[in-house]
């Protein structure tokens, strides 16, 4: 029992140190930078990996490994090969590695952590990160923080710290606050603030929250985030929709393979002779011009498609260890198809569809709003590539997959996570 409590606590230590340095993870580069040890802060990473290595060496001395983590291993081994026969670069393989772990994380939480517990005895914590957020958002409305457009040393490279750009192509900033990057602040609002709404039974402190939300995201621009973050909202606050909740993520992740493949086919109906609608939605439309379409071919060419391209062979990896040929990867289908292959985009169906056929009462509303959260916005950004998002899915991934039909629980106990 004593060994079961050390790892949990081994657990929350790390991924607590994890968020702090997330949320004030600008802060804290300018700090590292200016006494010259900015790249301390790249090794935080250590945070995600310690608690798996810890895991793994504990369930094989026990030998009582789960029969999903021998098979994740198991798929780790193929993807690093394939990555590596692809690429020859093991820097990305590490990197795609890194990523991955974080989504690994997620599922080996569910073996210590009951949904109710989360729920219970985390809402402080969610507080907290929420309006430290959004305050960091409001003073940078007026004060341009020392750590914006911070560049940090590491090696060779010079790694950008702290993004600053602009968006609806002009030069209105997107803010960070305390963050080093306004995509990052806007995640954190977005997934601490459905926590929140659906953890409240006040309506007026529901709205209250989301109002906030909307402001606090609006700073950021991040026009991503804001959408899926309504999606999300709107399905559970609905009645209508909150019934059948579990299904539309399926749904949603279906439109994410459909855009990609179809955007040379849509562009015309969508973009043709509307310059304004380019110019706000500039982002989108360089995705379905050039982004997408140059993603699907470079999958096609340098890899397999059925393979993918291995783990790390695109997305974020590539701006570091492979510049020339960097694509964002910023669609869930293109990532997973990239980086997993046929296999994974059909392990991540898989579960999608157990999800789509589960009964609402047996799934907490925070697991199944901020899957759809994470879908939405994964439409048309790297959400795979946010450790944040990927402990989460990887939480709800083991959560649903790990779910007994016959107990509809995870847990021996059957206790289960009320539902408000």
């Amino acid at each position: 029992m004593s060994y079961s409590v050390s790892i949990k606590q081994i657990i929350l230590t790390c991924l607590a140190l994890y968020i702090l340095t997330d949320v004030f993870s600008g802060l804290l580069l300018f700090l590292l930078n200016n006494i010259g040890i900015g790249y301390i802060f790249y090794s935080r990473d250590i945070l995600i990996l310690f608690p798996i290595l810890f895991y793994i060496f504990k369930s094989f001395k026990e030998t009582r490994i789960s029969k999903l983590e021998i098979f994740i291993i198991i798929f780790l081994i193929l993807i690093v090969t394939w990555g590596y026969i692809n690429t020859f670069n093991l820097f990305l393989i590490l990197y795609g590695i890194k990523i991955f772990c974080s989504f690994w994380l997620g599922i080996i939480l569910i073996h210590y952590f009951n949904p109710k517990e989360i729920i219970t005895d985390s809402k402080k914590i969610f507080q907290s990160i929420f309006f430290l957020t959004l305050i960091g958002l409001i003073i940078n409305t007026y004060i341009i923080f020392p750590w914006d457009s911070i560049v940090i040393e590491v090696g060779d490279m010079e790694v950008e710290g702290a993004r600053s750009w602009t968006t609806f192509g002009t030069e209105t900033k997107r803010l960070g606050g305390f963050t080093r990057g306004s995509n990052l602040a806007a995640t954190y609002l977005a997934i601490t603030s459905l926590f929140l709404i659906v953890s409240s039974k006040n309506i007026f402190i529901k709205y209250l929250i989301f109002s906030l939300s909307i402001i606090g995201i609006f700073l950021t621009t991040m026009k991503g985030v804001l959408l899926s973050y309504l999606i999300s909202f709107i399905l559970y606050i609905y009645p209508l929709f909150r019934r059948k909740i579990n299904k539309f993520a399926l749904y949603i992740f279906l439109i994410s393979i459909f855009l990609p493949i179809c955007s040379s086919y849509l562009l015309p109906y969508i973009f043709e002779g509307n310059s304004t609608l380019q110019i706000l939605l500039y982002s989108f439309f360089d995705r379905m011009v050039r982004v997408w379409p140059e993603s699907i071919n470079f999958i096609l060419e340098k890899g397999n498609v059925i393979l993918g391209r291995g783990i790390g062979g695109i997305g974020l990896a590539q701006i570091y260890f492979e510049a020339d040929n960097y694509l964002p990867a910023d669609n869930l289908f293109i990532y997973f198809w990239g980086n997993y292959g046929v296999l994974g985009l059909i392990i991540f169906i898989l579960f999608l569809y157990k999800l789509y056929n589960i009964k609402n009462q047996n799934v907490p509303y925070q697991i199944s709003l901020l899957t759809i959260l994470f879908i939405s916005n994964g439409i048309v950004a790297a959400v795979s590539s946010n450790a944040i998002y990927n402990i989460i899915i990887g939480y709800s991934f083991g959560y649903i997959l790990l779910l007994n039909d016959g107990s509809n629980s995870v847990y021996s106990d059957k206790k289960q996570a009320s539902i408000t």
